[in-house]
């Protein structure tokens, strides 16, 4: 007689998990993100294995047909989920080939191709391959191509920069002998008191000395104090000399 009530509690216990399981999964009909449903309801299946067993026979199939009922229901909104994948899938896929194509618009850049250009694409590739990184997976089917064209797309950069310093590099040994050799005129000259012929040269040599691009940086401070010095030596004695003859005239105008 105990065993007999003991199963009979038993039975209504079960069953009153068996119908709060089927609460549940009715719920999950509804539920916006389906992968969430289906994970649920894996749960509530181990959950009705495990702990919703037995109960009275006259539930057991009426009960078990509903919530296989309902499950039949949920699964047949994988659809939605494959369907949910292949777009987001398709949205990493155009995030990422966006970041190859800015990449590639550096590199291909007619308009800039100076010190400050390079340096801000150094940055902004650094800031897009980090993005890259981060952004979701995308169709298995392309997903190797997409990998190996950032992965080229990153070369053809570094090696088109590396090229432009390289380039950079072998500009300022060239601007630095054309410097020297403006300062060696500037030597030449700055003692001469022929004006007529000098000081037109060395305003020529300051125009010349603007128009050559950069230097190596541990040879500009340098070379600049050299040609500074030799102009204000020049264009001192200049101006002494120059003052004396006026003083001359002054006085002999005077007289």
């Amino acid at each position: 007689d105990l065993n007999k009530e003991f199963l009979e509690q038993e039975y209504a216990h079960n069953l009153e998990k068996r119908q709060h399981i089927i609460s549940r999964a009715k719920e999950l009909e509804t539920e916006p993100v389906i992968q969430k449903a289906l994970n649920e309801l894996q749960y509530l299946h181990k959950l009705w294995k495990e702990e919703a067993e037995p109960v009275a026979e006259e539930f057991r199939e009426s009960t078990w047909e509903e919530f296989k009922d309902i499950s039949n229901k949920i699964h047949e909104r994988k659809s939605e989920l494959s369907a949910e994948i292949e777009k987001i899938q398709q949205d990493n896929l155009d995030k990422k080939n966006q970041i190859i194509n800015t990449i590639k618009g550096f590199i291909n850049s007619e308009k800039e191709n100076n010190h400050n250009f390079w340096q801000n694409a150094i940055k902004r590739t650094e800031e897009l391959r980090s993005e890259f990184l981060k952004v979701g997976s995308v169709p298995r089917k392309i997903s190797n191509q997409n990998w190996t064209d950032f992965k080229q797309t990153l070369r053809e950069f570094n090696s088109k920069k590396n090229n432009f310093y390289k380039g950079l590099k072998d500009n300022q040994i060239v601007n630095l002998d054309a410097k020297m050799k403006l300062i060696q005129a500037a030597k030449d000259n700055m003692l001469s008191e022929d004006w007529e012929v000098t000081v037109p040269l060395f305003k020529k040599l300051q125009d010349e000395w603007k128009k050559v691009g950069h230097v190596p940086r541990s040879h500009a401070n340098r070379i600049w104090d050299e040609f500074r010095e030799a102009c204000n030596t020049f264009f001192d004695n200049y101006r002494t000399k120059n003052n004396a003859v006026s003083d001359n005239w002054k006085e002999n105008f005077k007289q």
